[in-house]
């Protein structure tokens, strides 16, 4: 009993120290591979070369179809509490007050209660 699990310690233990090794001990990934090209900084020439204003690189442009007084009008009226109310039509009769019949879970279900 003593034995196994000494050996069963000592695989644990290979097995964690293996899986600590730092990366300078495996070989390198193809991205890491000496020679291999690196995207250093190629989307920000691809942006320059694209940029109709370079103007527009250092300080951005609103859009044309800017609708921020529209979003803006509907939270002041949430704030001020003035939402037009919800309307009263639904598809369903749960909930409604002058419905016919029960509205809601019921306790039914049509079994024997006696177990």
């Amino acid at each position: 009993m003593d034995r196994r699990f000494t050996c069963f310690s000592a695989l644990i233990l290979a097995l964690g120290l293996a899986a600590c090794a730092p990366d300078t001990y495996l070989a390198p990934t193809d991205f890491e591979r000496a020679g291999t090209w690196q995207a250093d900084g190629v989307n920000d020439r691809n942006l320059r070369a694209m940029v109709a204003d370079p103007s527009h690189l250092t300080r951005g442009v609103g859009a044309a179809t800017d609708r921020g007084a529209a979003g803006a009008a509907a939270v002041s009226a949430l704030e001020r509490g003035a939402r037009p109310p919800l309307p009263r039509t639904t598809l369903s009769d749960v909930g409604r007050e002058n419905a016919t019949g029960a509205t809601g879970v019921t306790s039914g279900g049509g079994g024997s209660s006696a177990r």
